[in-house]
């Protein structure tokens, strides 16, 4: 009795297929070919069974013994054993089938020219702008050197999968065409299976795809061409069961499997595939389960489905210039983090291809690819209701308590069926992915949105659905109800980008309602000035953008806007942009003041006197009234520091107001908030720490309704100036009272607030034992301070730091390090060391290089 064999069934379902006369079948043939195999045979063959043996239904099991012998009787044999002894391969090789290695390669040549042309033409840059992926390369250098059969690239949609191994194919052809033993290459994508594949096994298939009988195989292949001398290279892209309907592709991936198993005695063949993360988690357990057969590359990610890698910064440079050569193109990190993105860049450079340059790129441009990318997958097309209604359905069934952005497929198996062809352009797409991450014990088959940014989108889309596309305070309350912290903010971003770009209701206001942490609210106000800077300046003034700046500049509003706990260089930028805008006098002071108070934190004295210089003026008759003058507070510092100069009228103010506190009237909280810290900071700064305490411990006293991190930066100022007067320990106890605030905000301060902490942490933590650590927390803080241009706290913990020279005496080279830094910040702004430090500080005398005890080994404050 002969066995099972997969060879010789699938010739019979071949030869049923012809008897029934259906050229191809479908499963609703299924059910008649069951009734005309009764009829003729008196065997019943059920209308499910003939769905597993042509690949419709899942099955895990060969067929039996009696469904064989019934179909070898409809096909006029006396059973399974006769149609096997009819099909025997004759040994004796006929002359007809001797195929000469050049045909057998030109078949697969012209096969693989197409397949390499048809995808270069899909190139969603062109071609010949685009560039080698270097992991490419590295990978199948490595694969072709080493005794494996298959290697894979598995990554989701969009990583440039496709187009890196078109650039490696191409060489391989180029090179190819100069080697004495060639190579057969046989190059094409995975949806080519899927409409080919005819109840023919995938090893029958490929032999007759490059002109050999389909009843020979790769035995046959060595035996014919005994000339060919090459390489056998099978290059599948984009093999993904979503091209395959009814699990058929596990079929397909199990008989390639077998191929690959089967054929691995052959050093000269070799496979290569491209998958998406989905499908190479469905059957990673199959591939890393042969080590000896698969490499699998480098796997990028703790859950082991990415070996594709992102663009580098030098590959983003080599594709800009390959697009504009004529312009110089400038990578900064905010580009690098955005369109490292193959899929990304590809939509901006669509977006700007008429005039292509790193120039378009702001804040915004990567919202404005993340919602065109999910226009083009999601509302376009014939099935873009029954995505949203399958999104919205998925959505409804994620666990968002406890921030679980999966769902089980199980739960929503229903709603696939309902929406299978809107699921399967999704997956095709890359909105969706499925993930199998099952274990022996468990079933864990997910689906979830690609990524986060993706979700976030889809997420505010259908809240704004659902609340009429109206930005309101019921959107932004069930917003902060449903939503923790870490999918809050990006979704109140979005809702705030749509009512800008889109014809939607929007009431600001209703932001005020929201909790947000210093950070948080620092992001939101950065995001909004970069909206109101990029309408100005590409639209004319709209009502719509009159309608948003009126409420920006309501009262209520713009003190959301104003406390210098945000201060920075986004913020600087967003003050900027306001100016542009028709703002009320006191307004225009305010800001004014405010960017006063952010160029003295830069220590820059030609920015401090121009905002000073502009104030004047204004009519300031309404500042005389208040108890302490922001204008001559600023004049003091900028005299101190410019001429060491200490002008009397600010620091009266500052001492009456501490003997005989008032509360300021007339201006907003936000003003007032930020004349007090400048108050407190021409204390500091003039060296009048004395004078700062007894201020704060009399605004306490008028003064309570400042925010979370105002407080912060009083207290601190507070530590601070308690340090700087001896009184270390009541220094330290108010360190460690801000500290628990620090440590539960969890990430949650503004880069002004870190700075301010760090720097005073460093100062009372100084002397310890561990000098390494000491020096790798002033070199965090420098770079912390020289990205936000926090100058002045960095020369004033440096100043702190060398007066204590004590601490690093047996480290001169890093004092040394210390001292040219503090002295080059100081006097490349045009101010004097004095004013930072309480002794003379000298350069001091370094000890023989080969000491190792005078010496940070490789020390660099600039190293990253």
């Amino acid at each position: 009795m002969h066995l099972f064999s997969t060879y010789h069934f699938d010739l019979l379902k071949k030869e049923l297929t012809e008897k029934a006369g259906m050229a191809y079948i479908t499963p609703a043939d299924c059910k008649a070919l069951s009734l005309m195999l009764f009829g003729k045979t008196q065997k019943s063959i059920s209308e499910t069974t003939l769905k597993r043996i042509f690949g419709f239904a899942y099955s895990k099991f060969t067929p039996s013994l009696f469904t064989m012998n019934a179909l070898a009787e409809f096909c006029g044999y006396t059973g399974w054993d006769a149609f096997c002894q009819s099909k025997q391969k004759t040994v004796v090789k006929k002359e007809s089938h001797v195929y000469k290695p050049g045909k057998i390669t030109a078949k697969a040549d012209r096969i693989t020219n197409f397949t390499l042309q048809t995808q270069i033409n899909h190139s969603g840059i062109p071609f010949q702008y685009t560039i080698p992926r270097n992991f490419i390369n590295e990978q199948l250098s490595i694969f072709m050197q080493q005794p494996y059969t298959a290697t894979v690239f598995t990554a989701p949609a969009g990583y440039g999968k496709t187009i890196g191994l078109c650039h490696w194919v191409k060489d391989l052809i180029k090179a190819n065409t100069q080697k004495d033993e060639k190579d057969l290459i046989l190059f094409f994508n995975g949806n080519t299976l899927n409409s080919s594949l005819q109840n023919i096994h995938l090893n029958h298939w490929l032999m007759g795809l490059i002109g050999l009988s389909p009843d020979e195989d790769l035995d046959g292949l060595a035996e014919m061409a005994e000339d060919f001398s090459g390489r056998f290279i099978l290059i599948i892209d984009g093999f993904d069961e979503f091209y395959f309907k009814n699990n058929t592709f596990e079929t397909v991936f199990k008989q390639l499997a077998d191929i690959i198993a089967m054929y691995h005695k052959y050093p000269w063949f070799k496979v290569i595939l491209t998958m998406r993360s989905s499908t190479w988690s469905n059957f990673r357990e199959d591939i890393i389960g042969q080590p000896d057969l698969w490499f699998t590359g480098f796997m990028m990610d703790s859950s082991q489905k990415l070996n594709v890698p992102l663009f580098t910064t030098e590959q983003i440079k080599k594709l800009c210039d390959n697009i504009n050569p004529n312009i110089a193109h400038d990578i900064t990190l905010p580009i690098i983090d955005k369109l490292s993105h193959p899929l990304y860049f590809q939509y901006y450079y669509q977006r700007y291809s008429d005039n292509f340059s790193l120039s378009h790129f702001n804040d915004l441009t990567y919202y404005n690819l993340v919602a065109a990318n999910y226009y083009h997958n999601v509302y376009k097309g014939h099935y873009a209701i029954e995505k949203v209604l399958l999104i919205t359905g998925i959505i409804n069934q994620m666990d968002t308590d406890n921030r679980v952005y999966e769902v089980s497929k199980i739960r929503i198996f229903e709603l696939i069926k309902k929406y299978g062809s809107a699921y399967q352009e999704m997956l095709s797409a890359g909105i969706i992915e499925e993930l199998n991450l099952s274990r022996e014990n468990k079933l864990n088959f997910v689906v979830k949105m690609i990524d986060d940014t993706t979700l976030e989108y889809a997420l505010a889309m259908i809240l704004m659905y659902n609340n009429n596309y109206v930005f309101d305070d019921n959107l932004v309350n069930l917003t902060d109800l449903v939503f923790g912290r870490d999918k809050k903010l990006p979704i109140i971003k979005w809702f705030i980008y749509n009512a800008v770009h889109k014809d939607y209701r929007f009431e600001l206001k209703a932001l005020l309602s929201v909790q947000l942490l210093p950070k948080e609210k620092s992001e939101i106000i950065r995001f909004i000035g970069e909206l109101l800077k990029i309408q100005h300046v590409n639209t004319k003034m709209t009502e719509r953008m009159e309608d948003l700046f009126r409420q920006v500049c309501s009262e209520e509003f713009f003190n959301y806007f104003i406390s210098l706990e945000f201060i920075d260089i986004g913020y600087e930028e967003v003050l900027e942009t306001f100016l542009q805008f028709r703002l009320s006098n006191q307004q225009q002071i305010l800001i004014k003041t405010c960017l006063a108070a952010i160029a003295i934190m830069q220590l820059d004295l030609t920015k401090i006197e121009k905002h000073f210089n502009d104030l004047k003026q204004y009519n300031l008759k309404a500042l005389q009234n208040l108890p302490i003058n922001p204008v001559n507070c600023i004049e003091t510092i900028l005299f101190y520091l410019k001429y060491g100069i200490i002008k009397k009228e600010s620091l009266t103010e500052i001492t009456r107001f501490y003997f005989n506190p008032v509360q300021n009237t007339g201006v907003s909280k936000g003003f007032t908030e930020v004349v007090y810290l400048l108050a407190l900071y021409t204390s500091t700064i003039c060296q009048k720490h004395n004078k700062a305490a007894k201020f704060i411990n009399g605004l306490n006293k008028v003064y309570r309704g400042y925010s979370t991190g105002y407080a912060f930066i009083l207290k601190t100022v507070m530590a601070e100036s308690y340090l700087a007067s001896g009184y270390e320990d009541k220094a330290k106890a108010v360190f460690n009272e801000i500290s628990i605030t620090y440590n539960e905000q969890d990430g949650g301060f503004t880069t002004f607030m870190k700075v301010l902490y760090e720097g005073l942490k460093i100062k009372l933590t100084l002397p310890v034992s561990n000098q390494l650590a000491v020096v790798n927390n002033i070199k965090n803080l420098i770079k912390l301070c020289d990205d936000s241009k926090q100058i002045i706290v960095k020369v004033n913990t440096l100043g702190f730091i060398l007066t204590n020279y004590a601490v690093l005496k047996e480290n001169v080279y890093v004092f040394n390090d210390l001292y040219f830094d503090f002295i080059k910040s100081i006097r490349n702004n045009g101010c004097r060391t004095e004013h930072f430090m309480n002794d003379e500080i000298k350069w001091a005398e370094t000890t023989p290089a080969n000491s190792t005890t005078n010496r940070l080994q490789n020390f660099s404050l600039n190293r990253n």
